[in-house]
């Protein structure tokens, strides 16, 4: 739903504000992280430029802002956290997940 809101944005402010919520439902997520921030700490030079030019846009409605290849790189980058967050969990002997709650 966070990402629909995204996805659904017009104009820069308007993605900027669905980004925030968007992003502090991340796992790699901590308090006080910009978007700038975020994009540095996956080393993601493409996502970093992308939200250059988002910022650029908010200030300047001249400025050079392309949603779609914004959106494809936040989609990438988050494909590569949640498959980074998938290794770090260790199945069972059996190919399972361990238990929540084991007794």
């Amino acid at each position: 739903a966070y990402f629909k809101r995204v996805t659904a944005s017009i104009t820069p402010a308007e993605m900027v504000n669905a980004l925030h919520p968007w992003l502090q439902k991340l796992p790699t997520y901590h308090k006080g992280q910009t978007l700038t921030n975020f994009a540095n700490e996956h080393d993601d030079h493409d996502l970093s430029r992308q939200f250059k030019n988002l910022q650029r846009a908010t200030i300047s409605p001249d400025a050079p802002w392309e949603k779609k290849q914004l959106i494809m790189a936040l989609k990438q980058t988050r494909k590569n956290i949640l498959r980074q967050n998938s290794k770090l969990i260790e199945p069972n002997s059996k190919g399972r997940l361990k238990p929540l709650n084991p007794k």
